[in-house]
């Protein structure tokens, strides 16, 4: 019985977090196989401080409309997929804000040919496009914090390692394998580099004013 054992972790997980600290926030589950899962879970936001999402919207781009057949909760629900997942974690959290646990693009070059049956890949210009769009684009749903995955591709592939749908998910590429792999920034990195340079504050004495 999932639902029972989900639950069941989740008050197990709330009552730990919060034995340490009461100010420790605790995430509900992110269930990525079915809009329909979050509406047999159903509200467990007694055990929640925020909702959880998994956001792969991968190779479409990330403002793209989608249908999501989420049973009877949803109907049909024709619109950004953004809201999708940000709809079906509302589920079992009601009105607790959501974070994005998991989201990313793959980017590797060349695609690999021929191009396994089971995986959807795109090049890692195609990564530099979607990944801070992706950011905004949470920004405007109102996901209170996103996490890339990941940071290093997992594999080399022109090192023998596996060329797979998951493993050059990295804002940096890896050249060799371990213990002596150098990593390489890819174009997607040098981009979120820029953004976070443009918004830091060096100087925190200004008076904030309105941006309207």
């Amino acid at each position: 019985d999932w639902i029972a054992q989900t639950t069941a972790q989740q008050a197990a997980l709330q009552s730990y977090a919060h034995a340490m600290s009461p100010s420790v926030p605790v995430l509900g589950p992110a269930i990525v196989h079915s809009f329909q899962d979050y509406l047999y879970l159903g509200n467990i936001s007694r055990y929640t401080d925020f909702g959880n999402s998994h956001d792969y919207f991968y190779p479409n781009w990330p403002e793209e409309n989608a249908t999501c057949d989420g049973g009877t909760a949803f109907l049909i629900f024709g619109g950004p997929f953004v809201s999708c997942v940000t709809r079906q974690a509302t589920l079992t959290v009601g009105n607790q804000p959501i974070q994005a646990t998991e989201f990313g693009f793959n980017g590797i070059f060349p695609i690999p040919t021929p191009t396994p049956s089971t995986a959807i890949y795109t090049d890692d210009k195609t990564q530099l496009r979607y990944v801070p769009r992706q950011y905004f684009t949470h920004w405007n749903a109102g996901i209170a914090r996103s996490y890339l995955y990941e940071l290093l591709d997992s594999t080399d592939p022109t090192s023998g390692g596996a060329v797979c749908l998951y493993c050059q998910f990295g804002l940096v590429t890896v050249s060799g394998n371990p213990p002596s792999a150098i990593g390489s920034p890819k174009p997607a990195y040098n981009a979120l580099a820029g953004i976070l340079g443009n918004f830091v504050d060096s100087n925190d004495t200004f008076t904030p004013s309105s941006l309207s």
